[in-house]
């Protein structure tokens, strides 16, 4: 929450289409969070963040119509960090993956790609699990207060995902192989990057061959320790080491 004036002030998201230059008007998801869940009434203040970056002071001008006018707009994001994250994600048990990518999304990722591998817990990505891991994502945004949504990209198979990361910046695999850089040594080849690619395999890991074709597309092989990971943990533990380490 920000401060104003003594102020606490709640954080709500708002779809930029509900955004007009000096108005804001609630969709039911944003109505149903700031008139029912947080109380907020006529006179009420609030921070609206449009998931693009955008942050808005607000005041509730009519709680009926769930209407809301614009006192300022904030030209400063706290989102905009140099290196930019992207997470690769092999498809397991549905619970452990919403958790990797709600934690993940709070150390501040920028897109978030759904993947088969040759070890995945074989399961179609339904547009009913699009939904669920958009609401989970944006619940974290909310809890992060971060001013910017992931982008969630439809699932790929693991040889589409590292091609089109090769493309993107540098690839990083994390395995048990002692023949991985240790962080610290890697951290030294990715200063120049602006964009890091970031793939979690399944439990497991990845098979050999899938090793094999990500370093032949120019991965980096990052040597966690020789203690197994959940993917989930793994996926939060390199996230975080990327981003903070």
């Amino acid at each position: 929450m920000r401060q104003e004036k003594g102020e606490l002030l709640r954080r709500i998201f708002v779809s930029p289409e509900n955004i007009s230059q000096d108005r804001i008007t609630f969709d039911r998801k944003s109505a149903n969070h700031a008139l029912n869940s947080l109380k907020l009434k006529n006179g009420d203040k609030f921070i609206a963040v449009n998931g693009n970056g955008g942050e808005y002071l607000a005041i509730v001008t009519d709680s009926s119509k769930g209407t809301a006018a614009i006192l300022s707009v904030s030209n400063e994001n706290q989102d905009n960090e140099p290196v930019k994250l992207h997470l690769y994600m092999s498809l397991i048990k549905q619970t452990r993956f919403e958790t990797a990518i709600e934690k993940c999304t709070e150390i501040g990722i920028n897109t978030i790609t759904p993947i088969y591998t040759e070890r995945s817990t074989p399961s179609e990505v339904t547009d009913n699990k699009y939904k669920r891991f958009s609401s989970i994502i944006e619940q974290s945004i909310r809890q992060s207060q971060r001013l910017s949504v992931p982008f969630l990209s439809k699932s790929k198979s693991f040889a589409q995902a590292i091609k089109e990361a090769s493309i993107n910046g540098v690839i990083i695999i994390p395995t048990l192989s002692e023949n991985g850089y240790p962080w610290k040594e890697l951290r030294e080849h990715l200063k120049p990057a602006g964009s890091l690619n970031i793939f979690i395999g399944p439990e497991g890991g990845f098979t050999e061959s899938e090793i094999e074709f990500s370093v032949k597309n120019g991965g980096k092989i990052l040597y966690l320790g020789k203690k197994v990971l959940r993917s989930e943990t793994a996926a939060i533990t390199v996230c975080s080491l990327v981003r903070f380490g």
